[in-house]
């Protein structure tokens, strides 16, 4: 939701930006949007599923219970993944007032939230891809982008999920770093 009576200097205290860690700040660029792209495709298929009729029946889509259990089921996932989004935007930001870097076992916590948000959204797309059918995978149809466009962001190492979480819980247990090496945020 955009508010255009406020400025960025209203929302954002100066200097705050610069003193958010740089990496973990990229990651969340990229969950935004692959965050996004889940509630993008979620949009488009609403719009689809009230047009689309079955193969070989009269019966439009949004008719069926079982594209509502899933377009439901879909919003749901992406709703969360943008949860989870949003509470690491917040523990960076605050990191940023605080002119404070975040200490390792924090890290591994944010960026564990962006890995699961990430891993979430996909899980979103495909839940909304199993109800679109074939047409939904044609080249000519733009939720084949977005399938496409999150497919490849999750496989991206910052979103391996078992890396993170196996960080995650290093960190939890002991703060000890994996593999006795120290990551960069």
């Amino acid at each position: 939701m955009t508010r255009p009576d406020l400025e960025v200097a209203d929302v954002i205290p100066d200097g705050t930006l610069y003193h958010v860690p740089k990496l973990p700040m990229v990651r969340l660029a990229c969950t935004i949007a692959g965050v996004g792209a889940a509630r993008g495709m979620v949009g488009r298929f609403a719009e689809r599923m009230q047009k689309r009729t079955m193969w070989g029946t009269q019966t439009k889509q949004v008719e069926k219970p079982a594209a509502m259990i899933r377009l439901g089921l879909a919003e749901s996932k992406a709703e969360t993944a943008e949860l989870m989004l949003r509470a690491a935007a917040r523990a960076l930001m605050e990191a940023g007032r605080n002119w404070a870097t975040p200490d390792n076992r924090e890290i591994a916590r944010i960026r564990s939230q962006l890995a699961h948000a990430i891993a979430i959204a996909l899980d979103a797309m495909r839940t909304i891809a199993d109800a679109a059918g074939t047409s939904g995978h044609y080249n000519s149809n733009p939720m084949q982008r977005i399938m496409r466009d999150l497919t490849v962001l999750a496989t991206h190492f910052v979103f391996d999920l078992d890396a993170t979480m196996e960080e995650r819980g290093r960190r939890i247990i002991a703060d000890a770093p994996v593999d006795g090496i120290e990551r960069a945020a």
